[in-house]
């Protein structure tokens, strides 16, 4: 009994990281991939839907890649994240220090960094990080901030910077929007209701939830800290990661 109660312990804290990583860090509700072979028409369409949708409170274009970053000779795959908007990105995912609570923006500087990131590569703020930002061709990016983040390994980047490093502007293939609070239905229900009509456009091959992450993660803790009490079992290690597609998973 007394396993079973720390094991649910564990679950609650488990899913109060969550909640803070999807209620207060990045706070959009969905994620649209956008087809590459998609034309400007198919797209300008789709941009239509988001600003007419009145569910639909604000979105934005991202450049999203997963790529290596190395120092001191370690290696640790990241997702970089390149926004359109720089001024629209509060919106979406706030950048803060995680004891301090202070805010970081997006300048052209360089980058800011996930803090689980930075800690593993042994990264502090004003140092530089290798970054493939094309396959075998490695940079050396400044570190402006280090930034509260407990899901998967992040960088942030302005276009700017991503062009002075590249030579090249990034090519936008993700859309993020944030959904408003609906009256009469659940939150949840709203946001797959939009996604459902987002996914009827040619330009668009899937839409991500970040609702449906915290679901995933509930139901398998409720599956197997039951399971682990019964074979007698006392640790549990859960990883989080990625199955290594271009986007999270």
């Amino acid at each position: 009994m007394a396993l079973l109660l720390v094991g649910y312990g564990l679950r609650d804290s488990i899913m109060d990281v969550a909640v803070i990583q999807y209620g207060q860090l990045q706070t959009y509700d969905a994620m649209a991939l956008l087809d590459e072979d998609a034309d400007d028409k198919e797209k300008e369409e789709f941009y239509g839907f988001l600003e007419k949708e009145s569910g639909v409170s604000c979105y934005d274009n991202w450049y999203m890649k997963k790529l290596p970053a190395r120092k001191n000779g370690k290696s640790r795959e990241l997702y970089l994240v390149v926004p359109e908007d720089t001024e629209k990105f509060p919106e979406f995912v706030k950048l803060q220090d995680r004891e301090t609570k202070e805010a970081y923006a997006l300048s052209d500087e360089g980058i800011v960094i996930s803090e689980k990131t930075a800690k593993m590569l042994g990264i502090s703020e004003g140092d530089t990080v290798s970054m493939e930002l094309e396959e075998n061709e490695p940079c050396e990016v400044k570190v402006t901030a280090i930034c509260e983040n407990y899901m998967y390994h992040y960088a942030y980047m302005t276009p700017g910077l991503y062009k002075e490093l590249t030579g090249s502007s990034a090519e936008f293939d993700t859309v993020v929007y944030a959904v408003g609070e609906p009256e009469g239905e659940s939150k949840e229900a709203y946001v797959e209701q939009i996604g459902q009509k987002a996914l009827t456009y040619d330009a668009v091959l899937g839409i991500t939830y970040t609702a449906s992450f915290q679901e995933r993660l509930d139901d398998m803790l409720q599956f197997l800290i039951p399971n682990y009490v019964k074979e007698g079992k006392y640790r549990l290690v859960i990883a989080i990661g990625c199955t290594g597609g271009k986007h999270r998973s």
